[in-house]
């Protein structure tokens, strides 16, 4: 596991997560999401530990001849060159899912940029060119970009964080903070099963509301009835998103003292809930 956890470099992991913080920092201005910039990190920091292990992979070689780099994993021999290989791919894979789901195409394209460029034009120059660390600061200056890059939906006040393939959903499922995940989940679900879905997050309705009226109909499709919003506090506010003939899924109620897993099954903020309610707007006729 200390190899594994080797191949990841996690000084050099923590320093790009600090500059890719900062750059959500500026990027999202007045309007501050830490679910989404958690989902930015936590991709940001896949990505990188992947990149590490793959430039490790390609370069196991090379290290096996220099002193400073012989005894890592897998040119000391302690860890399979394939194994690193497969760890590396993972670890990037499983990062761009998470900033393309977790925030948006443009930080997930950052990201494979990052990787791409790092990989199959930095790393070959390094032993042939000086030219490699003009190319290199390229990669370099991504983490930023990337962190920016996932706050530029949010200071828009809502952004489409998941969308059908063909961008055209028949059902739009809605929260403000961590009910997106319950959103997600059941996006997920209904993709399976061939159901065009798109979820958008809005941390910021008065936001949203000063956006150009051509923005929030790219959000809100006026012809997409069918919408689900998901809230754990007051329904009051989101009938203006959803319809008259859309879902709202809140608290009609006074809260409740109980373990936080029980007053989320009793309120109805699971995903079967969300889910049933999904599958009920998309049973109505437009």
């Amino acid at each position: 596991m200390r190899d594994f956890l080797e191949l990841t470099k996690p000084r050099i992991t923590a320093l790009i997560l600090i500059c890719t913080a900062v750059g959500y920092l500026f990027g999202c201005r007045a309007v501050f999401h830490f679910l989404t910039l958690l989902h930015a990190l936590l991709g940001t920091a896949l990505m990188a530990s992947g990149t590490s292990a793959l430039n490790q992979w390609y370069e196991a070689d090379s290290d096996a001849r220099m002193h400073r780099t012989r005894g890592r994993p897998i040119p000391a021999g302690r860890m399979k060159r394939s194994h690193g290989f497969v760890f590396g791919v993972l670890l990037s894979t499983a990062g761009f899912v998470e900033l393309w789901v977790g925030t948006n195409v443009l930080a997930a394209a950052l990201g494979l940029f990052t990787l791409i460029s790092y990989m199959f034009v930095y790393t070959p120059l390094k032993q042939r060119s000086p030219a490699c660390t003009t190319v290199g600061a390229l990669p370099g200056a991504m983490p930023p970009l990337i962190g920016y890059a996932a706050a530029s939906g949010v200071k828009r006040g809502a952004y489409v964080l998941a969308d059908a393939a063909n961008g055209k959903p028949d059902v739009i499922l809605m929260a403000t903070g961590s009910e997106v995940g319950l959103c997600v989940e059941v996006y997920e679900k209904l993709t399976s099963e061939g159901i065009a879905a798109r979820v958008v997050s809005m941390p910021s309705w008065e936001l949203f509301e000063h956006q150009p009226e051509e923005y929030r109909a790219a959000v809100l499709p006026p012809d997409v009835t069918r919408r689900v919003a998901v809230e754990q506090a007051s329904t009051l506010g989101w009938e203006r998103y959803t319809g008259l003939r859309g879902t709202i899924l809140g608290m009609k109620t006074f809260g409740a003292s109980a373990p936080l897993k029980e007053l989320l099954v009793k309120f109805g903020f699971t995903g079967d809930n969300v889910y049933a309610a999904a599958k009920q707007q998309l049973s109505r006729k437009e």
